[in-house]
């Protein structure tokens, strides 16, 4: 399954997990207003993984979906994620229990 990852540093290992699983990373969103999210930058450059580095538009998460994305997997990501009702996957992790959590 090709994965678009919405997060940054703090639930990077996620992706590693999807890789052993016979998964791949096809996109990485990251929110730009952090500024540690210096380590996914490393890692996507090293695993020539596309980077876009502000808000999701509709048209960004269309052409991932072009380039053949399965799931959206979403951890940390500070904006709402703008998908059509197409049928993609999508997984969105939360650390604590919502609403209390938030």
């Amino acid at each position: 399954m090709k994965i678009a990852y919405f997060g940054g540093d703090w639930y990077m290992d996620c992706l590693d997990v999807f890789i052993r699983h016979g998964h791949s990373i096809s996109h990485i969103f990251i929110c730009n207003e952090h500024s540690f999210n210096q380590k996914i930058r490393i890692y996507a450059k090293q695993h020539h993984i596309p980077v876009t580095a502000c808000k999701a538009s509709r048209k960004a998460i269309e052409r991932a979906e072009e380039d053949g994305i399965d799931c959206i997997f979403s951890a940390e990501y500070s904006w709402l994620i703008p998908i059509n009702n197409t049928g993609l996957k999508s997984i969105n992790m939360h650390p604590t229990l919502l609403p209390h959590g938030r």
